[in-house]
């Protein structure tokens, strides 16, 4: 226990030990009145970490007065001053009650119930005790009664004297008060601690004002940053720290500064403001800084983990290469939904861009310093992709890591979620992804709390929604969700035009990827590539390309070679003619091979390998797959 009992006399310690054991409580009590009990209050504090003090009458008011800690005083009732009027009448009807005006007052009208004449002898201190017996003597009065020190000083002086004692009950009443003090008292020492604790070893400066703007605490980080001592700034304005502008201002608003930059001497700080509002009052401000420089290199590491975990988008829109007029209104369309947050659903044969054109959605937005991050949803079984999505907890499935893990829409948090094929997605998980559309939250599979998120979804098919709708394999209520902004990218064959920008661009990508001299395009030969009907759009040539870049490194490529990688059976027609489709299953082998064969030279780096062929992890986990 954190509490002690000074008791004035030994007869009151005797009931405080009754009383406690009884309470269950193993408590310090000690025996001193007055000065006495003073010193052996200051001496039970040091030698126990004592946080309340529990004492009586006038000893109790000494210690309050004289130590820096909590008094609980046992209280005297009404039923304790009449058990001692009862026993004063024994000698007499003229009966002084001494004391102080707190515990006395009203008293004398007990009389008329008890019929006697009480008559308060109040005191302010046990000074004026000697004073106030000598006045009772000259009133004639029979008998006094008051606490322990009155009735001695009472019998020293010739005075019959009866002490007032407390009940059983007063004195539980003290010691479960003072218990429930000592623990508040000992809950607030350890947040005081855990709170100094954290204002000290944070990185940021802190510095806290009182109602005037007078500084009353600086921590060591603010101190090392501006280069002056605590006691320099303890006591001074905060003026001198932020503007007086500023500061005005938030006493006017009762608003926040976030992000405010401040010079001071040679540094440049990024300053957060905020005012400490109690019951619509300012009664000071906290301000929290630090030096620019930490602030860019903590911006750095989070963009270079993200960027590791694939988490970064990397296309922007002048990424996009196009002379096509319809190509062009598509991203001008793209470009304005960026500065919505809206969802966006985009529709596009396979490999015509549609991620290319979140990822840039992503980085013309205010998110673009958040997280990117794609997810297939036709290339993962429906529990692996609700795993995948929502987290778990530990134990949620056989498997299941410990601790749990968190599902992507946590980790797309204040960022984007990409959701390609989204057309593929089983119909259980549509109706939870509507859910975490309409309250903007998520629970993990195996758990059972909710989880705020601020994520925005874009999402991309190839097939058509609406039909998909109509056949009850595509929630209606979902696709209106998702389908608030849409674009439409149209498919290589409408944009032709674009194809020889498009292999020279993609082949100096790929080539500085592989580290390798690039392959030089004749112009028969990208006239020949222009007149083949792609069906696999975009994706189609650049794993041609990539073929070309690691088959014919450096050197000039005729038709001959084309058709070497393209291995057709019937000839290529041109622009006059029917155009012929590749056969997919060729360019899927096409693909696998040039993935394995990168996949060589990176020692089975996914990562690396993804780079150098500019495709995402989606991709080479599908084609791998598909293997």
């Amino acid at each position: 226990m954190n509490f002690a009992v000074v008791a004035p006399f030994p007869e009151l310690e005797k009931q405080v030990r009754q009383v406690s054991y009884e309470l269950g409580y193993r408590i310090p009590i000690v025996i001193g009145d007055l000065n006495e009990g003073l010193l052996k209050a200051k001496q039970i504090i040091q030698d126990n970490s004592i946080e309340v003090i529990v004492s009586r009458g006038g000893t109790a008011k000494l210690i309050e007065e004289n130590l820096n800690v909590p008094v609980v005083a046992i209280e005297i009732s009404t039923f304790d001053l009449i058990r001692a009027v009862v026993e004063a009448k024994k000698f007499g009807n003229k009966i002084g009650v001494v004391g102080f005006k707190n515990i006395i007052h009203g008293c004398s009208s007990l009389g008329q119930y008890l019929d006697a004449e009480i008559i308060e002898l109040e005191i302010n201190s046990s000074d004026e005790l000697p004073k106030v017996i000598e006045y009772a003597k000259a009133k004639d009065i029979d008998v006094i009664i008051g606490d322990n020190i009155s009735t001695i000083m009472g019998e020293k002086h010739g005075v019959k004297s009866i002490r007032v004692t407390s009940g059983n009950e007063a004195i539980g009443i003290a010691l479960n008060k003072a218990s429930s003090l000592a623990e508040v008292r000992r809950n607030e020492k350890i947040k005081s601690g855990q709170l100094r604790s954290i204002v000290e070893t944070t990185h940021e400066g802190i510095i806290a004002t009182n109602k005037n703007g007078i500084i009353t605490l600086v921590n060591s980080s603010a101190e090392k940053m501006l280069s002056r001592e605590k006691g320099e700034l303890i006591g001074s304005l905060i003026e001198d720290i932020i503007s007086r502008d500023v500061f005005r201002d938030i006493y006017k608003t009762k608003k926040s500064y976030i992000g405010e930059i401040f010079k001071f001497e040679k540094l440049t700080l990024v300053q957060n403001i905020s005012p400490v509002i109690i019951d619509d009052e300012i009664l000071g401000i906290v301000v929290t800084m630090n030096d620019t420089d930490y602030v860019e290199s903590v911006e750095t590491k989070v963009r270079k983990e993200l960027y590791l975990k694939g988490y970064v988008a990397q296309y922007n829109f002048s990424d996009i290469i196009t002379k096509s007029e319809k190509m062009k209104s598509v991203i001008e369309k793209a470009r304005n939904y960026g500065k919505s947050d809206f969802t966006v659903l985009i529709i596009g044969d396979s490999g015509t861009g549609k991620e290319m054109i979140a990822q840039s959605i992503h980085n013309s937005s205010s998110r673009r310093d958040g997280p990117f991050i794609a997810v297939n949803s036709a290339v993962m079984p429906e529990n692996l992709l609700e795993s995948e999505l929502f987290g778990y907890e530990e134990g949620a499935f056989t498997g299941a890591r410990k601790g749990g893990k968190k599902g992507l829409f946590e980790l797309a948090h204040n960022g984007t979620l990409f959701l390609d094929e989204i057309g593929e997605m089983p119909l259980t998980l549509q109706a939870r992804l509507l859910r975490v559309l309409q309250e903007k939250s998520i629970m993990r599979v195996g758990g059972d709390r909710v989880i705020s998120i601020n994520t925005r979804i874009i999402s991309a098919t190839h097939r058509d929604l609406k039909k998909a709708v109509e056949e009850g394999k595509f929630r209606k209520d979902l696709y209106y969700r998702l389908n608030v902004l849409n674009i439409t990218v149209p498919s290589l064959s409408e944009r032709m035009g674009d194809i020889p920008d498009l292999v020279i661009a993609l082949n100096e990508r790929i080539t500085r990827n592989l580290k390798t001299k690039p392959p030089m395009y004749r112009e028969d030969s990208l006239s020949y590539l222009a007149n083949i009907k792609w069906t696999g759009n975009v994706r189609q040539i650049e794993n041609i390309v990539s073929r070309i870049a690691v088959l014919y490194s450096g050197k000039e490529i005729s038709v001959d070679m084309i058709n070497e990688v393209l291995d057709f059976e019937n000839s290529v027609e041109y622009k006059d003619r029917p155009l012929i489709s590749l056969y997919i299953d060729k360019l899927n082998m096409m693909e696998r091979d040039i993935i394995d064969y990168v996949m060589k030279l990176t020692n089975n780096d996914k990562d690396k390998t993804c780079d150098i062929l500019g495709i995402s992890k989606t991709t080479i986990w599908r084609r791998l797959k598909e293997n």
